[in-house]
């Protein structure tokens, strides 16, 4: 009896001990096991490599050469950063005179003559032979154009003609040369002092009549703006200003 009981104290003793190192392992596996960390993502730059320039210098003229609007600036564009050095870029024959400007990237060049090209005119435009990329690239040929200025639309007459008028309730008649929009032409037109009026319209001709009669001593300025465009957007050529004033009392 004594040594059943002693046989199941080791048998308890033994489990115990079982049990015990059961754990010690479980919490060293728990020990080794990796931990997740996240990791920041950081965003990789993109390096985007320059266009490459082409290879031949090329330039652009406008494609109104035949009927260029005379009223308009001259604007070339190349395919590539020019050198803006050079103090005329191009010359023109016959000469007007006018002022050049590139744009910021080089590739565009304006050039705005001082006043307008001249009417049914035919001009030749010559690129400077010494102009040349910001490279160092020449044409391989002379660049030349020849450039056909068209008709600006214009007032051609006005009635009446010269200042000094006798009616207190005129109608002013404004003649262009060709069709000409309409609002645009209302929204360029100014009187000062300001006065009311009704118009009329007949084929190019307008007819501005005072809803009351014009006052004495008092000098009416008139002024068209060169904003007013014909029927194809072209503005006119030059801003009108003129004035009436009543000569005399003839009409109390």
């Amino acid at each position: 009896m004594k040594q059943q009981t002693i046989f199941i104290i080791l048998i308890v003793l033994f489990l115990l001990s079982g049990c015990q190192q059961a754990e010690k392992d479980a919490f060293s596996i728990d020990e080794l096991m990796p931990t997740t960390t996240a990791v920041a993502q950081t965003p990789v730059s993109q390096f985007l490599l320059p266009t490459p320039l082409p290879d031949t210098l090329a330039v652009t003229f406008p494609t109104t050469t035949e009927d260029f609007p005379p009223q308009d600036a001259l604007v070339l564009h190349f395919n590539q950063p020019m050198n803006t050095d050079v103090a005329r870029p191009f010359l023109i024959s016959p000469v007007i005179n006018g002022q050049f400007s590139w744009q910021d990237d080089g590739m565009t060049l304006t050039f705005t003559p001082n006043t307008s090209f001249g009417q049914n005119h035919t001009y030749l435009i010559t690129l400077n032979s010494r102009l040349s990329s910001a490279s160092g690239l020449q044409f391989e040929q002379v660049q030349r154009w020849r450039m056909h200025t068209g008709f600006a639309p214009l007032l051609t007459q006005r009635i009446p003609v010269g200042g000094a008028i006798t009616e207190r309730q005129p109608a002013i008649k404004l003649q262009f040369n060709r069709s000409m929009n309409r609002d645009s032409v209302m929204a360029a037109l100014q009187i000062t002092p300001t006065l009311t009026f009704d118009t009329a319209w007949r084929d190019n001709q307008l007819t501005i009549t005072p809803t009351r009669r014009l006052a004495y001593d008092t000098n009416y300025h008139f002024r068209l703006d060169k904003t007013a465009v014909d029927d194809t957007g072209a503005p006119l050529l030059q801003t009108y200003t003129w004035e009436y004033h009543l000569a005399a009392a003839l009409d109390a």
